[in-house]
């Protein structure tokens, strides 16, 4: 996993920084996954949907009582 991770258009030359093969994994097709799933999401809910389930995720459990 610490391998260099190399693109495979050909121009292994002209690429930019040294990126590893865990970081690849780890942060780019991570984010793809996220931005995938958020995208998704917004086309199947409402705004004022969205909003609940944003507002929902950040209280606490033991306040579901009041």
């Amino acid at each position: 996993m610490n391998a260099l991770y190399k693109n495979t258009t050909g121009r292994s030359c002209k690429q930019q920084g040294l990126v590893t093969v865990y970081q690849h994994y780890h942060y780019d097709i991570f984010n793809l996954v996220i931005n995938f799933q958020w995208e998704e999401s917004n086309s199947r809910f409402s705004d004022e949907i969205m909003e609940l389930l944003a507002l929902s995720s950040t209280s606490k459990p033991k306040d579901n009582i009041k």
